[in-house]
């Protein structure tokens, strides 16, 4: 898989996947149904945007690997502190309510972040070259040096006044 970048991918996995898999050690055992899929679509938010080639494979990579990471640290902890029948209990629950879930957190999740994401950057691209048009248009002959100028302009705003009022501005002094 050629141009995926794995490190930032297997740290963002890692680090939502040990935040979901630890906050229901303090929160409650029943947390993980619902801190899990947060953080499957945390993952997915994280990625996308950062990542130019091959969104949607490293989308259901990342949810899919935060997921198993979340799950594994969880069962860790409840095999460390619990019964053994509880623990093993807990676990037939998960395995049984769990991968659905995580199936379709990672695919249509991923799915969704990533089609938003390719819209939103297909809409930027055509305000930006409609943007440069009406400058290109609008500054053959001026020159705008200061940033927030440029930016009224470009928004359609007129100039700020401080105080402005319904008296014009009259020129007093006598021509030469």
């Amino acid at each position: 898989m050629k141009g995926m970048n794995w490190r930032f991918l297997l740290i963002t996995s890692g680090v939502l996947g040990l935040l979901s898999g630890l906050l229901p050690v303090f929160l409650g055992d029943e947390y993980l149904f619902t801190t899990l899929p947060i953080a499957m679509m945390f993952s997915s938010f994280f990625i996308v945007p950062r990542v130019k080639e091959r969104k949607l494979p490293s989308a259901i990579f990342v949810t899919l690997l935060t997921a198993v990471i979340a799950i594994v640290v969880f069962f860790i902890y409840q095999f460390a502190t619990r019964d053994t029948a509880l623990a093993t209990a807990n676990l037939k629950t998960a395995l049984t309510n769990l991968p659905l879930t995580v199936l379709i957190i990672s695919l249509a999740g991923s799915f969704v972040f990533v089609k938003t994401n390719e819209w939103t950057e297909k809409k930027r691209a055509q305000f930006e070259a409609k943007a440069q048009a009406k400058a290109a248009e609008k500054g053959k002959g001026k020159s705008q040096n200061d940033s927030k100028g440029k930016l009224r302009s470009f928004r359609g705003q007129k100039t700020y006044v401080p105080h402005a009022t319904k008296k014009r501005y009259r020129n007093t002094k006598k021509k030469k």
